[in-house]
């Protein structure tokens, strides 16, 4: 059931968003609603919109999470959609306090969602999209029948993970289009304009780049290297016998473009959950920096600015503990912790090749060159990266240390969990590791026309950890479903190179190269 805002709720959204815009936060227009707990699960198990194709899987979630928080094993506070406008839904028993919380929160969100480079590309109408989706879905299941679209569904999500997990920076994302080229590359021409516009200073940075960027970077230089680019991706379209001429990670987007006698509403279908799965990418890309800002800016405003209230303070702090309390290492925990760090870092000018060359402890504790730059860097920080990058530079070895991070390892002797290590760069790179491609391993297309007999040819890009048996198999499996003709995939196995090839329901790995 949902409820508009109250107008004492009403009242506290606008005094909390002006406390947020006060705070240089810069977000869509956000629509509240009041939700009881049923409702809420319901959205949640439907990641996050009202309105979604029915899917068994989705109803498993959805009784899941009515076990989870009916038993009081898990609690939900807030749901927060990437749209514009945003939509935010809270739940009605939350207490004045921790709704006010939640809204700034909710604001923090939709702020990172407007700004972070990862998200640049996402569909800001994805409520109307998945909306139009479910028609879609329910109008073949009546052309077709339930049960042959619902399996082909299953076959799909179980894939829907092979998707090129930096597409931003490349040009296959799947609702960019191709530019019409008068085919001068950009070079210039007679009748055409390219490369006869003066920069005025406004023109969108080359690569994806922030703009913040574009004072410490050689706009021209970078310009000439993307072209160039394209002029190699024009010679690579010469070699019409590679399929395809690159490797391509967006395995999904080569299974719609060439499989051979592949139905329309499969290819549809197929269409949609790659387009969806390019919607919730960023989202797994950003979990720890994107609940780390939210909940650094909620405690701000919570605290610093006020909006707690005297009377609400201890309600606050108990419902803050449970966010952040205790040992476990969670994204909201972990993420608010990092930004604190940035903030008096660069507050306190502890950063740069001087800071970071200082060999005496003592006054590497108390240095404070009263730089006051804080908020600007994590503002910086905000816009331009994802975890893996976060991680990977903010993530430091004092942070580490401070924060008494270690490894834990079994002993197989004991039975029991040991501590196997307390280096900084062996954690920070576990943290990275567990962060590369959601978790999901790297898997691309090698060769459409593997042997020359239209058979799929898979790479396992391969980082130091070999694929699970099962994970490979069931994948291979999927994608057979789908391309119609044996499927191959490169990868290693007890460190030598094979290739497990699926054909009917037969797996055969042998030793390759």
């Amino acid at each position: 059931m949902y409820w508009h805002l109250p107008p004492n709720m009403q009242k506290m959204k606008e005094e909390i968003e002006e406390a947020a815009r006060g705070c240089g936060l810069d977000f869509y227009p956000t629509a509240f609603y009041v939700v009881d707990l049923g409702t809420m699960n319901e959205i949640c198990a439907n990641t996050g919109f009202p309105t979604r194709y029915s899917h068994w899987r989705f109803g498993m979630e959805y009784e899941r999470m009515k076990k989870e928080t009916g038993y009081g094993f898990s609690r939900l506070y807030e749901l927060v959609i990437n749209n514009d406008p945003a939509v935010a839904y809270l739940l009605h028993y939350n207490n004045i306090t921790q709704q006010r919380m939640v809204m700034a929160h909710v604001f923090a969100h939709v702020d990172f969602f407007k700004n972070n480079a990862c998200f640049s590309h996402t569909d800001r109408g994805m409520v109307y999209t998945m909306e139009s989706h479910r028609k879609v879905i329910e109008k073949y299941i009546d052309e077709i029948g339930f049960s042959e679209v619902e399996q082909f569904i299953d076959n799909c999500l179980s894939i829907e993970y092979l998707i090129d997990d930096f597409p931003y920076f490349k040009r296959n994302a799947p609702e960019e289009k191709k530019k019409e080229r008068c085919g001068c590359s950009g070079r210039g021409c007679k009748g055409c304009s390219h490369g006869k516009e003066k920069r005025s200073g406004s023109e969108k940075l080359p690569f994806g780049l922030p703009e913040y960027m574009r004072d410490f970077v050689d706009i021209d230089a970078l310009s000439n290297i993307d072209r160039k680019d394209d002029e190699e991706d024009e010679e690579d379209e010469e070699d019409e016998h590679r399929i395809p001429r690159k490797p391509e990670q967006d395995v999904l987007k080569f299974l719609i473009e060439h499989t051979d006698g592949l139905p329309s509403w499969k290819r549809d279908i197929l269409s949609i959950i790659r387009e969806e799965s390019y919607y919730f990418l960023p989202h797994r890309q950003t979990r720890i920096m994107n609940e780390g800002w939210a909940t650094f800016w909620h405690d701000h405003m919570m605290t610093e600015m006020g909006l707690a209230e005297p009377n609400g303070l201890i309600d606050y702090a108990k419902t803050m503990a449970g966010v952040i309390g205790g040992n476990r290492m969670n994204p909201y925990k972990l993420g608010f912790l990092l930004y604190q760090d940035i903030k008096e870092r660069w507050d306190k000018g502890r950063h740069g090749k001087e800071y970071e060359e200082e060999q005496d402890a003592l006054k590497k504790m108390d240095w404070d060159t009263k730089e006051g730059n804080g908020f600007k860097k994590i503002f910086e920080v905000r816009e331009s990266m994802n975890d893996i990058e976060f991680i990977r530079e903010f993530l430091t070895d004092d942070f580490i240390r401070q924060s008494k991070f270690f490894r834990a390892k079994l002993d197989r002797n004991d039975k029991w969990y040991k501590i196997a290590s307390r280096n900084p760069r062996e954690i920070r790179n576990w943290f990275i590791e567990q962060l590369a491609n959601g978790g999901q391993p790297c898997i691309q297309v090698i060769d459409g026309n593997f042997e020359n007999s239209k058979e799929l040819l898979l790479g396992h890009v391969y980082y130091g950890q070999e694929l699970d048996n099962a994970f490979r198999d069931k994948t291979l499996a999927r994608v057979y479903k789908i391309w119609g003709r044996p499927v191959h995939i490169a990868t290693m196995s007890e460190g030598q190179p094979v290739i497990a090839s699926y054909d009917n329901g037969e797996i055969e790995v042998t030793k390759w190269g």
